[in-house]
């Protein structure tokens, strides 16, 4: 069975996306969220296929929610809504490991499509919201990028880090998968040709 949790501080936007979703999965099990606290704690308590949750709410906010949910259980996927654009936010909440953003005025076949989406474990942005393969690392990969876009070695950047190389090494491995790259060298010429040196 399907399993969402939605949170969000208003009641009518819980029970509006809790419509929506039921009309496409009718066996859905959804428990809905009001405040950041709520949120981690249900998220906790799982297990779950999605979180949806509000950018802004009462006890830190989604981004909060996210943060949290993700350093304990990384592999629930997170949808953000935001009333903000999706240039404003969408590729902070990407950033901070969320799968998805979209706007609270999306259409309702745009939110199943963005679910459907995330549930098939791939990324959602609306169309036209342009992504760059380094926008999708993470904080610890995007610094292990930057270091090797430099031309630091794997025992260099371990020692920055205060990590053990082979640790640097399995996050290098992460940043070239989710880059398409093979070498350090293909890193180093993206870097310079989206300036990110």
């Amino acid at each position: 069975m399907l399993r969402i949790l939605i949170a969000d501080d208003h009641e009518f936007i819980r029970k509006g996306l809790k419509q929506i979703l039921t009309e496409e999965y009718p066996d859905v099990y959804i428990e809905e969220a009001e405040d950041t606290a709520t949120a981690v704690a249900k998220a906790f308590s799982g297990p779950w296929h999605l979180v949806i949750t509000d950018i802004s709410m009462p006890g830190g906010g989604g981004l909060e929610a996210l943060n949290r949910i993700k350093q304990r259980l990384p592999q629930i996927p997170v949808l953000v809504l935001s009333i903000y654009p999706e240039d404003q936010f969408a590729l902070r909440v990407l950033l901070a490991g969320a799968s998805g953003y979209l706007n609270k005025d999306s259409a309702p076949e745009i939110l199943i499509r963005a679910v459907k989406t995330i549930l098939a474990g791939e990324k959602y942005l609306l169309p036209g919201v342009e992504v760059l393969p380094h926008m999708l690392l993470n904080v610890q990969e995007t610094i292990v990028f930057r270091w090797l876009a430099n031309e630091r070695t794997v025992a260099e950047i371990a020692t920055f880090m205060l990590l053990e190389a082979h640790e640097v090494d399995a996050i290098r491995q992460r940043v070239l998968q989710k880059m398409n790259l093979q070498t350090n060298g293909q890193l180093a010429e993206y870097s310079k040709k989206n300036n990110l040196a």
